[in-house]
């Protein structure tokens, strides 16, 4: 079922496309994430293989999972699985851990007079969001090369396997010891929340690879401003963590029924 599931996914998303060439250059893609990555185990070519159209919803770069995120966030709609988390015109939306920007730019379509604001702390994702949002035309988005934990100053970030899986990691780890281990700037969301005068956050989106509880601490001003906040944990015990915290600043959960996104998790202020 679940490979079912993921089949008519795919399927839908080939069917946004607007031309053949569009369809070729998604499956060819695919495909070699299939066969050349999953089943013989060759790395991930990041950032080498680069292919750009505009006739999907948003014209974009690829890397081997730019097109899985496309999936995702626009046919999927893993983040706006509710009606109440599709962006108003004129809402402020905080993307935390936004990678290239897919996520940003699905809100910016649906929000060309509100500010949104970009926090992504790879250096090379960050680079492919600025170009992304060059494609598309986009002139709402304030863009943050910085990472967002419980402190200002600077953190080590470990890239990962793929452009969405990068972390941040322990400060005692040696940044000589890995070449994929960079340090980088970091700070707190109640510092964004104040740098840019913000008045309310309308929607926040957290998706941070392990760091949610730290983002979470940082933020406490911030959230008492915050309406409504999705995000992404990967582990039983960060998903505890998280309710708590949330539940704890005035936050109650809306639970879901898609059973193959449990890593989803939506929150609305009560206050």
């Amino acid at each position: 079922m679940k490979k079912l599931k993921l089949a008519w996914a795919y399927t839908r998303l080939f069917l946004t496309a607007k031309d053949i060439i569009s369809i070729f250059k998604a499956a060819l893609i695919k495909l070699e994430d299939e066969l050349w990555v999953d089943l013989c185990g060759f790395k991930r070519r990041i950032g080498k293989k680069k292919l750009g159209w505009g006739n999907f919803s948003i014209s974009f770069t690829l890397d081997n999972s730019t097109l899985t995120m496309y999936n995702e966030i626009f046919c999927l709609k893993v983040y706006s699985l509710f009606s109440e988390f599709l962006p108003k015109q004129g809402d402020t939306v905080v993307d935390l851990g936004a990678c290239q920007g897919i996520y940003t730019l699905f809100v910016a379509q649906n929000n060309t007079k509100g500010k949104i604001y970009a926090v992504e702390p790879d250096p090379d994702n960050f680079e492919w969001l600025v170009q992304h949002l060059r494609k598309n035309n986009t002139k709402n988005v304030i863009c943050i090369n910085e990472a967002v934990v419980n402190r200002n100053g600077s953190v080590y970030f470990q890239k990962g396997a793929t452009s969405g899986s990068g972390r941040i990691i322990d400060n005692n780890v040696s940044i000589n010891s890995d070449k994929r281990i960079i340090e980088v700037k970091a700070t707190t969301l109640d510092n964004i929340f104040e740098k840019f005068n913000m008045k309310r956050i309308h929607i926040l989106k957290i998706d941070v690879e392990g760091a949610e509880v730290d983002v979470l601490i940082g933020g406490k001003k911030a959230l008492k401003k915050t309406e409504k906040i999705v995000l992404e944990c990967h582990s039983d015990e960060l998903r505890e963590k998280v309710k708590k915290l949330l539940f704890d600043r005035g936050f109650k959960e809306i639970t879901h029924k898609n059973k193959f996104l449990p890593n989803i998790l939506y929150f609305i202020n009560r206050k």
